[in-house]
């Protein structure tokens, strides 16, 4: 179906000598191979036969990285590291994705067995494609994502004007397309409303509209049950249930937590613990990371 061209295809690409190598691999790996005539197939070149936007983003020169910032806490106090995804972008939301996906996985034995995801997989990837599918290209940087110990939050460029019950159409559908090929989109138009009807409110909070950016938060922590769901125990009960009735040092709940960051397990775990009166300290330690913690 013929479709007016949209900005992207349209606006001349940042440099002229591209070439495609990630993109023909990607649909190489997809089973559909590029033909001679793929730069017209997929719109890659203005109405005077310059390299479009779309071109640049597809091709093995772009510069404009997919990037996950990771964060210790519930801000950006602490930053554990960033994790960049560059060249053809359709390539690297794939490699995005999957490393997510391995984030998303619940470690912990507190959690059913089966699809331990913190967030539906579904809802994840949907959001991702959202965030690709609508920011805003020509005037704007690449969509990130924040990784904090509760939540994952996708943040996405020049969409002000859009609210949580807009049309699900894509800003690019020269971009969807491709993303379609690739079996990374599914072309079906469900959108943020959609999502947050299947797996609830609780699954993807409110989206936060700023000025030219939004905010999608993705809520973490929980037990896929075939609809989002919250935890079977929450922080402060796994704690306590990981711990025993021994003694423990904070380096040794670390351990047993599978937390490698001191300042996400006091804050996560810990602290909520001491408050709520589950747990205790046993004497006092001059090194936090050997101080002693019972249960009460």
């Amino acid at each position: 179906m013929s479709i007016n061209p949209t900005e992207i295809a349209t606006t001349k690409s940042p440099y002229a000598d591209l070439t495609f190598e990630q993109l023909r691999a990607a649909y190489e790996q997809a089973g559909k191979p590029l033909g001679e005539g793929f730069q017209d197939d997929l719109r890659l070149r203005t109405p005077k036969g310059a390299y479009n936007l779309l071109a640049f983003l597809l091709s093995d020169q772009n510069d404009r990285a997919l990037v996950v910032n990771r964060y210790s806490g519930f801000d950006k106090d602490i930053s554990i590291d960033a994790e960049r995804f560059g060249g053809c972008v359709v390539t690297a939301m794939g490699e995005l994705m999957s490393f997510l996906h391995h984030e998303n996985l619940i470690r912990s034995r507190h959690f059913q067995r089966g699809r331990n995801e913190q967030v539906p997989q579904e809802v994840l990837d949907g959001v991702l494609v959202n965030a690709l599918a609508h920011n805003d290209w020509v005037g704007c940087g690449a969509p990130f994502v924040d990784v904090y110990c509760d939540r994952y939050e996708v943040v996405s460029f020049g969409m002000d004007a859009v609210s949580p019950d807009a049309p699900c159409a894509p800003v690019w559908p020269e971009l969807m397309r491709v993303l379609v090929d690739l079996g990374l989109a599914t072309g079906t138009g469900t959108g943020i409303p959609a999502l947050t009807a299947e797996y609830g409110a609780d699954a993807l909070a409110m989206p936060a509209f700023g000025v030219n950016v939004v905010t999608l938060p993705l809520l973490l922590n929980t037990l896929y049950t075939g609809k989002f769901a919250t935890p079977m125990v929450d922080d402060a009960e796994r704690l306590c249930d990981v711990m025993g009735d021994e003694p423990r040092t904070a380096e040794d709940l670390m351990y047993l937590m599978q937390e490698a960051h001191y300042a996400t397990l006091m804050e996560r775990f810990v602290e909520p613990a001491l408050a709520q009166g589950k747990i205790k300290k046993q004497g006092e330690s001059a090194d936090d990371r050997k101080q002693v913690y019972v249960r009460v």
